[in-house]
This record gives structure tokens, sequence and C-alpha cells, in this order.
């Protein structure tokens, strides 16, 4: 897993979860689809499954455990950065 260990809210890489919101993640990347924020283990799990390739993740430092289940599944998401956080970082970045 490519774990990244985030201490700071305000980091260049973490912008698509902090400063977009749906309508904008959608037309991120045009003419390309763009992106969209999958926020449970079923519904990345789905998106995996339909072959979705996911640019990052953003994870709970509590729940990656439950995503490396995940992984084992799809071992090309290994690879994808995994950016976890504690709960004052995450509150910053989502807002909850």
């Amino acid at each position: 897993m490519n774990l990244i260990r985030i201490d700071e809210a305000d980091r260049p890489e973490l912008a698509i979860y902090k400063d977009l919101n749906e309508s904008q993640l959608l037309h991120y990347r045009e003419p390309s689809p763009g992106l969209f924020v999958a926020e449970s283990p079923m519904v990345i799990t789905r998106a995996l499954q339909a072959g979705f390739q996911p640019a990052s993740f953003l994870c709970d430092a509590q729940k990656i455990e439950e995503l490396d289940k995940i992984f084992r599944d799809f071992p090309d998401a290994v690879a994808v950065p995994v950016y976890t956080a504690g709960d004052e970082v995450m509150t910053q970045i989502t807002g909850y």
C-alpha cells in the first residue's frame, strides 16, 4: 500500500478532496470524464469491480485495515496513493 501520512490539510494533492465540489469534480479532467468520490468500502469495491481507476484514496487512519482488505482483491490499486490522517486533519479536509 502506498500509504502517505498527512499532518497538514493544505497539501496541494488534497485539493480534490478539500476544495472541489461534486460538479467541479465531474468536470475536473475535461474533456475526459471527471472524478467522483466513493465514500464507503462497498462503493469503493463496486467502483473497482466496474473497472474505474482510482486517482487516490483518502482514508481515516483508523480505517486503513479495511482498505487493505479491499486491495487484496484489486492488486492494481495498491500503487495508488493512500492519504491518511488523524481526526483533526481529516476534519479540516472533509469538513466533518
